[in-house]
């Protein structure tokens, strides 16, 4: 896998009293912003969005960051929210380009 890619995927947890409750991955669409399943970070049987009680942390290769629901872009029947994480841009983090 090419490492601009590799760089741009992260694990996410949300975390509750130190431990993870819910697991998954993202990856970064723009700056500053990872791309997730909804049902990692919240409750897709709701009509209403509702995260899961805790912190969500990314990690990206070597690169740990903290970040919350944009309350305006999700779908649940598609299955998918947009993270704002809490860094604009982080050394060797870029972007997932499509062409």
């Amino acid at each position: 896998m090419q490492a601009s890619i590799r760089n741009a995927i992260a694990r996410i947890d949300v975390v509750q009293n130190g431990r993870s409750v819910s697991r998954g991955t993202g990856f970064l669409v723009a700056e500053g912003l990872a791309l997730t399943a909804l049902h990692v970070v919240a409750d897709r049987s709701k009509n209403v969005l509702t995260p899961y009680p805790g912190e969500i942390t990314l990690t990206f290769p070597n690169t740990p960051a903290r970040a919350r629901i944009d309350p305006a872009y999700w779908d649940r029947a598609a299955d998918w929210v947009l993270l704002r994480c809490d860094f604009a841009s982080a050394p060797g983090i870029s972007r997932i380009r499509c062409r």
